[in-house]
């Protein structure tokens, strides 16, 4: 967005569009009205199921008394003058702070026809030297003689509203009878108020003592009782939940519910809280008409267990443990040294059911999104350790192998745990055991998640990490403190706090700096905290890493953000 994100305009200020900058097509919707309020405007980019939105807050200038002058009527509001008689204009009266005295500016219009019997409305207007105006209403019945019966309708209050609306009659004439109610009840009363609770027209029948009846309606549509919708998303973290409310409708104050924690009205469609172990949040929304209502959250749990000290025995291997220092983990799990079939039969499982584990929890997210990404890859992890014990090997540079058994094809690979020689330093000793590589394993969740890279033929990490694979990307590169566009735009100075807060699971980091196993390195994020990411990667395990050691001096690390990337349909591949 060009402008800021949100805006503050006082009532009598008209609104400027200031505009965004893409390279795709947006539809902006929604509008900023005149009365008080928070309006939404929605950016929606072609292709994408994310929005962007701009709210702009409209409120009363406390200093707008100085501004406008100052203008009212002298006499009554209200003239009854009979037919053909002479008319004498009271006229008005108007001062303003700077000018004075500016009656002799004040211009009337819509003097009555004495020689015609109806209502007229006097409208006076001033202007002063600032350009400001201000005007007012005096309203002239011209009737026949003191006998004949007319009326005048009205509402208590025209402002838009979720209430009943009160209409007033005001009934003039001594040969008035009674009153005709749109419910088919009558009033005998001069005056009186009707309450009316939906929009329509409603139709006054006025009854002389000769029978005479004159009809007269009113048209009410500043009734607005529709409940505001709105849609709404909780990601639930280690460490917080974060709350994010869409709606085209006017929305003037948010409630949060997480499970049983509640906060006071906001009037921010985004909010933090505590991290909790329920699934319930809600949040009750109030539109500027005061109409309520309470929406239900999609849930994405996006919380990773740590699992402490890592001396806990599952079918003779240790659990993972989530690195806390940000560079080593201790326990990795026992590799995969058997042909994948034999581990998954000894168990009582095939190659069938680990595909079925890891798709079944691709489709709970929806294929063809970050999500499903992200639990392609973490569900390639955990189901391998528990439908066989193990995790997959990364004794050997497994990429270009992988890439021959996997071309074109979904799901695990039942070469995977077939002895091999060596062909990468990493190996132990001559004899290695057929896994993945951190470019192999990004590729495969890419690909089992629902995007089109089932074909895509990667060797390294230094390949994957390229405009070739990600086009759309917006790639950040952190070095000495350094931050810079990857592709051409100079970022210095940059606030690395907004690029954690733009991170999200299914990006990819990248560092090329050489690993302690002597290679270039890529990783896929699967889960955000404030100051730490928990990265999946080599298809056997998951690490947290502290987002400051990731921008720390001296580190060198690309960060792939892949909004664009998710939003353009054609990288989705048809799955399941």
């Amino acid at each position: 967005l060009n402008g800021k994100e949100i805006m503050v305009l006082y009532r009598e200020m008209n609104y400027s569009e200031p505009g965004y900058s893409s390279q795709y097509n947006v539809h902006v919707s929604g509008f900023v009205g005149k009365e008080e309020g928070v309006y939404n405007l929605l950016y929606a980019p072609e292709g994408s199921n994310d929005l962007i939105v701009r709210k702009v807050a409209v409120i009363n200038n406390p200093n707008v008394v100085n501004l406008y002058p100052v203008i009212r009527i002298n006499g009554k509001e209200l003239e009854i003058i009979y037919k053909g008689s002479t008319y004498n204009d009271s006229g008005a009266v108007a001062f303003d702070k700077t000018d004075g005295d500016i009656s002799n500016k004040i211009v009337k219009n819509n003097l009555p026809n004495m020689n015609v019997s109806g209502e007229y409305n006097i409208s006076y207007m001033v202007k002063n030297n600032m350009g400001y105006y201000s005007s007012t209403t005096r309203k002239v019945l011209v009737i026949e003689n003191e006998t004949e019966v007319t009326a005048l309708l009205g509402l208590d209050d025209e402002r838009l509203t979720s209430s009943n609306v009160q209409i007033i009659v005001n009934v003039f004439g001594s040969n008035y009878q009674y009153t005709m109610l749109p419910n088919g009840q009558t009033n005998n009363s001069n005056s009186f108020s009707y309450e009316v609770s939906e929009n329509g027209t409603y139709r006054f029948v006025i009854v002389d003592k000769n029978g005479k009846q004159l009809e007269k309606e009113i048209t009410v549509s500043n009734i607005s009782k529709d409940k505001p919708i709105a849609t709404c998303s909780a990601v639930l973290y280690n460490d917080k939940t974060s709350v994010d409310v869409i709606s085209t409708s006017r929305i003037l104050h948010y409630r949060y519910h997480i499970g049983n924690i509640n906060s006071t009205y906001l009037v921010s469609n985004q909010y933090i809280g505590d991290s909790t172990n329920t699934e319930d949040v809600r949040v009750d929304i109030r539109d500027v008409f005061g109409n309520e209502n309470t929406i239900s959250c999609a849930i994405i749990n996006n919380k990773y267990n740590e699992v402490g000290g890592g001396s806990g025995q599952t079918g003779g291997n240790q659990e993972p443990t989530y690195d806390k220092t940000g560079y080593k983990q201790a326990v990795k799990g026992t590799a995969l040294h058997m042909k994948l079939p034999s581990a998954l039969s000894a168990r009582g499982n095939s190659i069938a059911k680990l595909n079925n584990c890891i798709a079944n929890r691709v489709r709970k997210v929806g294929p063809g999104t970050r999500y499903g990404v992200v639990e392609a890859g973490v569900g390639l992890i955990e189901c391998m350790k528990e439908m066989t014990g193990y995790v997959l090997s990364y004794d050997h540079w497994g990429g270009k192998i992988d890439q021959v058994a996997l071309y074109g094809k979904l799901g695990v690979n039942p070469r995977w745990g077939t002895q091999t020689e060596g062909h990468s330093s990493s190996c132990a000793s001559d004899v290695c055991y057929l896994g993945i590589d951190c470019a192999s394993f990004v590729r495969w969740a890419l690909c089992n998640g629902g995007m089109n890279f089932c074909s895509k033929k990667i060797s390294s990490a230094d390949g994957l990490a390229s405009k070739t694979y990600f086009p759309e990307a917006d790639a950040f590169r952190i070095h000495n403190k350094k931050l810079t566009h990857v592709y051409g735009k100079d970022y210095t100075g940059y606030d690395k706090i907004k690029l954690l807060q733009m991170l999200k699971p299914g990006d990819v980091i990248y560092t090329p700096k050489p690993t302690e196993e002597g290679q270039h390195h890529i990783m896929l994020v699967v889960g955000i905290e404030s100051d730490a990411v928990y990265i999946a990667e080599n298809g056997s395990k998951i690490r947290k890493i502290t987002f400051s050691s990731l921008t720390s001096s001296g580190t060198d690390n690309t960060f792939f953000l892949l909004d664009r990337f998710y939003a353009n349909t054609a990288n989705r591949n048809n799955l399941y």
